[in-house]
């Protein structure tokens, strides 16, 4: 088995890496932006679905909870905290520019390894 290059920092090539004369590296930082705001939109649409919006849209499941409350109230005479009948949200919802976030920096990573490894093939007549 043949051990690598002496310089791992920048294989030489033979001709640039491009696709139809574009530099991988621009067709890498599309793809990661691209990734990005795909992400990005489609948590923000899951993060609306699951937003509270107080009394202007108020489902059947939250006026049910506030109708029990209000039963319950009325029976024991214990005031009932009315947070507790708010939409409950998931974690990718609730923070949907940082889960993109990690999305785009993991498909730059795995983007980069890609190059590089593609480089060192190419350097070595694979």
């Amino acid at each position: 088995m043949q051990g690598p290059p002496m310089d791992l920092r920048m294989p030489k090539t033979e001709s640039r890496d491009s696709v139809r004369g574009v530099p991988a590296a621009a067709v890498l930082f599309a793809a990661t932006l691209t990734v990005f705001l795909a992400v990005w939109i489609v948590l923000m649409v899951a993060h609306e679905e699951h937003a509270y919006h107080g009394d202007r849209a108020m489902t059947p499941e939250f006026e049910q909870c506030l109708n029990d409350q209000m039963d319950e109230f009325v029976r024991t005479g214990v005031p009932q905290d009315s947070d507790d009948c708010k939409p409950v949200m998931p974690t990718y919802a609730a923070h949907p520019f940082w889960y993109a976030l990690i999305a785009g920096v993991a498909v730059l990573v795995i983007g980069r390894i890609g190059m590089f490894m593609y480089r060192m093939e190419r350097s070595r007549g694979y």
